[in-house]
């Protein structure tokens, strides 16, 4: 193939889990040229060997990344970027700081209105939440006015995370050289309530609704202004890239697992953590499956998400602006399902347990452990999507049970010879 009919990809959030594996993958396909990595982390040992690579270690959130990037004319961008976790406490506000005090001030009064929706106290959990956009917010300008060299850490997360993505979409809409976005969005946003139920998937034309967890919070507002920003720049005649946003169910496989072991449930209960004593208490803590009645999860394997987002940004596709629920259409994982794959007994739980428990670790390990406010309900009601239509598109080759349960995979040489267990046995 000619240099000039290959593609260049940018991917931000490439040191990520799902941004470095997209680096790797695409590295290997004959029709890429090169892919431009932006993170604001360093780049890794194995980073550094994928061939066709240009790393940038800089925060999308911050300019200057622009100008280096575009001079690449890259085809494609895919935004894997979050700063997943939520950052606990303040954040010291350094003379060389990318923004000063009034710019935080700016971001106090943007995250306050965007809970403004919320003022009517809606139903989460069977009692009446707090107007969040007073509880959430108050406190953050009240600590603004008494420390003025320190900034809550929400709004440096709120400037990563929001203004960050903003900034990606600004540039692929106003580059005209980008043809294909794909936006990482999440199902946490279709918000875990009470009132949920088993047999309700929740579909793409549902929507997202109001949660109080900062996560599922934050990546409404981001698929909110991405959409708003492409309908604004349609109707004043601009030439826009085809944009495809995925929701992925917990992504997972032996590279996940293994290669690059990541703090979460899963990890927990197989006794993946490895070192610290925050690691070795929850490990302790997980020696059950603990559940609450409404708890079920849906996996998608690793494979199936980079073949999704290969087939979405190599192919031609028949949409202008789509958003799919990736995740496979089969059986979900429940209780029992996770607790004979890793060989341990269920303890039921009641959901103000696993809330006490959140609110407990969040506060006294200074959220080392990632149990933030409202995260509990996730652990506590189902929340389940409908993979019907990413179906009409592409057939997922792992059902969410064998990719929780199994090692196989692309990444499945990384798995100790101990921990292997293939389907294809």
């Amino acid at each position: 193939m000619q240099e000039s009919s290959k593609k260049t990809v940018f991917i931000v959030g490439a040191a990520g889990y799902v941004g470095e594996m997209l680096c790797d993958q695409f590295s290997q396909r004959d029709d890429v040229g090169q892919i431009i990595a932006l993170d604001k982390e360093p780049q890794s040992e194995y980073s550094q060997k994928i061939p066709k690579l240009t790393y940038i270690q800089q925060n999308m959130a911050d300019d200057g990344w622009q100008e280096t990037v575009a001079a690449y004319n890259p085809d494609a961008v895919v935004h894997t970027a979050w700063q997943i976790r939520a950052m606990y406490g303040r954040r010291k506000l350094e003379q060389n700081s990318p923004l000063k005090k009034d710019e935080y001030e700016r971001l106090a009064e943007q995250r306050r209105r965007s809970f403004s929706g919320y003022d009517s106290k809606f139903e989460l959990d069977g009692t009446k939440s707090a107007s969040l956009s007073t509880s959430s917010s108050r406190s953050e300008n009240k600590q603004l006015g008494l420390a003025p060299n320190s900034v809550p850490a929400s709004l440096e997360q709120w400037r990563w995370n929001v203004e960050g993505s903003d900034k990606v979409f600004d540039f692929a809409f106003n580059n005209p050289s980008v043809k294909k976005l794909v936006y990482f969005s999440t199902a946490s946003s279709y918000s875990a309530r009470k009132d949920n139920r088993f047999d309700h998937l929740f579909t793409e034309e549902e929507g997202f609704r109001d949660d109080d967890y900062i996560y599922a919070h934050e990546k409404k507002v981001t698929e909110e202004n991405l959409l708003a920003m492409y309908n604004t720049m349609k109707s004043d005649g601009a030439n826009l890239p085809q944009v495809t946003v995925v929701r992925p169910a917990a992504i997972t496989g032996p590279r996940g697992r293994y290669m690059r072991i990541r703090f979460g449930l899963q990890s927990a209960l197989q006794g993946n953590l490895k070192g610290g004593f925050i690691n070795r208490v929850i490990t302790t803590l997980t020696s059950y499956v603990p559940a609450t009645k409404g708890w079920v999860r849906q996996f998608i394997h690793e494979d199936d998400v980079t073949d999704i987002v290969s087939k979405v940004v190599f192919e031609e596709m028949d949409w202008d602006y789509n958003v799919f629920n990736i995740t496979p259409v089969s059986e979900a994982v429940y209780a029992p399902d996770m607790a004979q794959a890793v060989g341990k007994k269920v303890l039921p739980i009641q959901p103000w347990m696993a809330r006490f428990a959140f609110w407990f670790f969040w506060h006294t390990t200074r959220g080392r452990i990632p149990t933030c406010s409202g995260s509990w309900r996730f652990y506590s009601y189902p929340l389940l999507m409908s993979g019907e239509k990413l179906a009409t598109v592409y057939e997922c080759k792992y059902s969410s049970q064998d990719a929780f349960k199994y090692t196989d995979g692309r990444y499945s040489d990384y798995v100790p010879d101990d921990k292997k267990k293939s389907k294809k046995l």
